[in-house]
């Protein structure tokens, strides 16, 4: 089993090493899924449609979620901005229906 985070954004990286999170491979972005296996955990912030894949691949999915108010989106956050936004790992099962 591996444990991937997803992300560019300096600040998310060091959240989750704040945290003392066990990251084996940290990724910028997900071109190929079937780099995962059954087992693995991948934490990141990822399309609906790629997260129910790798469900179905049997990897365990943490989203990593945020509460952005508005004069906030888009931006590019520093640590105390992203600590504002209540951020947290939430585990989610997603599936494609039909």
């Amino acid at each position: 089993m591996k444990t991937y985070f997803v992300t560019r954004h300096p600040a998310t990286k060091a959240w989750a090493k704040d945290r003392q999170m066990k990251i084996d491979h940290w990724l910028e972005h997900i071109s190929d899924l079937t780099l995962f296996n059954p087992g693995d955990v991948v934490y990141g912030t990822l399309p609906i449609q790629m997260a129910a894949q790798l469900c179905k691949q049997g990897v365990r999915y943490g989203h990593f979620t945020l509460i952005v108010p508005p004069h906030l989106r888009g931006l590019e956050f520093s640590a105390e901005q992203l600590q504002s936004c209540q951020p947290k790992i939430e585990f989610f099962e997603v599936m494609k229906v039909g």
